[in-house]
């Protein structure tokens, strides 16, 4: 279950990060499931955070033609998250394969 709401909030982080033009369409499931992995994860407080706050910069260019923050910053932000959540992937699975031998 663990591995499954870090896999899902490594996917919709990465799908905006990925695809252009998006920001504005696929960064509300990744905001959502962010809070839901703080809940299990309140070490990683954090990432909700910084999820959201990309999510509302990068959305205000597109709404107000001003851009507050430059895209690209914004970019390594969202970037630092998917890093930061594969490697917490990489550690729970890597723990779980312990498990099974």
């Amino acid at each position: 279950m663990l591995s499954f709401i870090i896999w899902q909030h490594s996917q919709h982080s990465l799908l905006p990060f990925l695809l252009p033009k998006m920001h504005d369409r696929y960064f509300y499931p990744a905001s959502v499931i962010a809070v839901v992995f703080a809940f299990y994860f309140p070490k990683y407080w954090y990432t909700p955070v910084v999820t959201g706050l990309v999510s509302t910069l990068a959305i205000i260019p597109a709404l107000y033609e001003i851009t507050p923050v430059p895209l690209p910053l914004l970019a390594v932000f969202s970037l630092v998250i998917i890093a930061v959540l594969g490697w917490k992937l990489l550690g729970i699975l890597g723990h779980q394969a312990e498990e099974a031998i």
